[in-house]
């Protein structure tokens, strides 16, 4: 599956699905993650969504300690999160 297709399916998921009209995004910098907020940014768009920058929230591939960003999500008055990465090797 192509990372627009992924990111079509993140955006209906989460407005269809989970009711979601203001969301924040949890995604890892590496291109795989910035690949996949765009494609789900842009699927958000189309479904007349738009994510304002202060619901974006990058991480760095090894981080360990997400209370920082978790807070901050907290506070950011979202209605949902929507969180794209992978599982790092133990």
């Amino acid at each position: 599956m192509t990372d627009d297709q992924s990111g079509i399916l993140l955006a209906k998921a989460a407005t269809e699905n989970l009711g979601m009209k203001n969301p924040a995004i949890l995604y890892s910098t590496e291109s795989f993650g910035t690949g996949l907020k765009d494609q789900t940014l842009a699927a958000l768009k189309n479904l007349g969504i738009e994510v304002p920058e202060k619901n974006l929230f990058g991480f760095v591939v090894d981080e360990k300690n997400f209370t920082p960003l978790i807070t901050q999500i907290q506070n950011s008055g979202c209605d949902g999160l929507i969180a794209i990465g992978h599982q790092m090797p133990a």
